[in-house]
C-alpha cells in the first residue's frame, strides 16, 4: 500500500563482500522496522525512514488481555509503571557474562565485595552472572554465590541457537558443583552472543527456568517509544512483544508454541544518545554503553540512567563482562562511583534478575 521502504545500508566494516552487502540490503528492505542485524558474525545497522506511518511498527501480532493476564503469574508487555513513577523504586540490574575464574572474578571482587555497597533497605546490592560450566572454576563460583550474588546459566556449548541439551546440561553441571544447590536455584538464562529463536523460550519453559534475559529492547519500538518510556519486564504468556534486531522473534502468535506461560522476559535495554537540551533522541552506536572514553561512557550512562529515573522507572540494565574491566582497570572505580552516586538518591536498588 505504501510502497517498498527505502533504506540505505550503513556498513561499519571497510571490507565487506558485495554478496553480503546485497544480502543485508534485502533483509533491511523486507523487515523495515528491525534496525540491527547480525550477519556473518557482525552487527550491522539499517538506516532510513519507512514510507509507512510509524503506527505500522506496532502490528507485530502481539496481543495480551490484561483482564486475563494477572500478576504474579502473568504480566502483559507494557511501558506503564505499576504505580505513579515517583513512588516506584528505580531498579538497576547489574549483570556479568562469561566464565567465572580466578582472573575474571578479581574485578568483580573489587567492585562488589571489598566495600559495603548497601541498597536503601539495608541489604547488600545484588548482581547476576550468566556463566557457562565449561572453563569456569568451582572456587571462583563458590566465592561469587557465597557473597549472596545470583548465578544464572548460559549453554554448555557456544555456537548457534541453543539446543535443549546444551541448556539443561549447563545448569545441571553448575548445580552439581555444590551440595544443597538444586538446579531450581539457577533461575535465569541468557543465550551466548544473544543467539536464539522462538523455540529457545519453549526449551526454557520446559526446563522450568523463571526468566530469560536475551532479547534486546531498543527505543522507538512498539512498547518502548522513547528513552523515558521503556518496556517493563513481562511474561511470555502471549508471546514475544518486540521486533528483535538480534536473534529470531518471528512467531505465529496464534500458535501455542509461541506462548510460554509464566516465563519472564527481562528486556536487554539498549543505551540511547540522549540530548536533554533539545529533547531529541538518536540511536547510540555503542549499543550497550560499553565503548568509548570514560568521559563518554559516563555521560552515556548518566543520561540513560536519568532517562529511566525521570521517565517511567523501567529497570536499567548494565550488561557487562569481566573482560571489559580487565581491558581497562580504571573502569572498576568508574562502576563503583556510578553505584555509589546513584544509591545516594535513596530510591535506587541494584538487584539480580531473580529479585522480586
Amino acid at each position: 500500500m505504501f510502497g517498498a521502504p527505502r533504506y540505505k545500508v550503513v556498513v561499519t566494516v571497510i571490507s565487506l563482500c558485495l554478496a553480503l552487502k546485497e544480502q543485508l540490503a534485502n533483509i533491511c528492505t523486507l523487515h523495515p522496522f528491525r534496525k540491527f542485524y547480525m550477519l556473518g558474525g557482525l552487527i550491522f545497522r539499517c538506516v532510513g525512514i519507512p514510507q509507512a506511518p510509524l503506527a505500522t511498527s506496532i502490528s507485530i501480532g502481539y496481543s495480551c488481555d490484561p483482564s486475563e493476564c494477572i500478576l504474579p503469574r502473568c504480566k502483559c508487555a507494557s511501558n506503564e509503571p505499576p504505580h505513579e513513577p515517583s513512588t516506584v523504586p528505580q531498579l538497576v540490574m547489574l549483570t556479568f557474562d562469561g566464565r567465572i575464574t580466578p582472573t575474571t572474578i578479581e574485578p568483580i571482587r573489587q567492585i562488589l565485595f571489598e566495600d559495603a555497597l548497601i541498597n536503601p533497605n539495608g541489604c547488600p546490592i545484588r548482581s547476576t552472572w550468566f556463566a557457562p560450566y565449561n572453563g569456569s572454576n568451582v572456587d571462583a563460583i563458590a566465592e561469587y554465590i557465597g557473597q549472596g550474588q545470583e548465578l544464572a546459566s548460559r549453554t554448555f556449548n557456544d555456537g548457534t541457537n541453543p539446543e535443549p541439551k546444551d541448556i539443561s546440561e549447563n545448569r545441571r553441571l553448575l548445580s552439581g558443583l555444590f551440595t544443597n544447590f538444586p538446579e531450581a536455584s539457577i533461575q535465569g538464562f541468557r543465550t551466548p552472543d544473544l543467539k536464539f529463536d522462538w523455540m529457545t523460550f519453549g526449551y526454557l519453559q520446559n526446563l522450568s527456568f523463571s526468566y530469560d534475559a536475551s532479547i534486546p529492547e531498543q527505543s522507538f519500538s512498539p512498547f518502548s517509544p522513547g528513552p523515558k518510556q521503556k518496556m517493563w519486564p513481562y511474561t511470555l504468556d502471549y508471546g514475544i512483544a518486540t521486533n528483535c534486531f538480534i536473534g529470531e522473534c518471528n512467531l505465529d502468535y496464534g500458535s501455542s508454541s509461541a506462548r510460554q506461560a509464566g516465563l519472564w522476559s527481562i528486556p536487554m535495554y539498549t543505551f540511547d544518545n540522549v540530548d536533554n537540551t533539545s529533547a531529541t533522541y538518536g540511536r547510540a552506536e555503542t549499543v550497550y554503553g560499553m565503548q568509548g572514553s570514560l568521559a563518554e561512557i559516563e555521560k552515556l550512562w548518566r543520561e540513560n540512567f536519568f532517562a529511566h529515573y525521570d521517565g517511567n522507572r523501567a529497570p536499567l540494565g548494565l550488561w557487562l563482562t569481566p573482560a571489559w574491566f580487565i581491558e581497562s582497570p580504571e573502569r572498576i572505580n568508574f562502576l563503583k562511583q556510578f553505584i555509589n552516586v546513584t544509591l545516594e538518591l535513596g530510591d535506587v536498588y541494584f538487584v539480580s534478575g531473580s529479585d522480586k
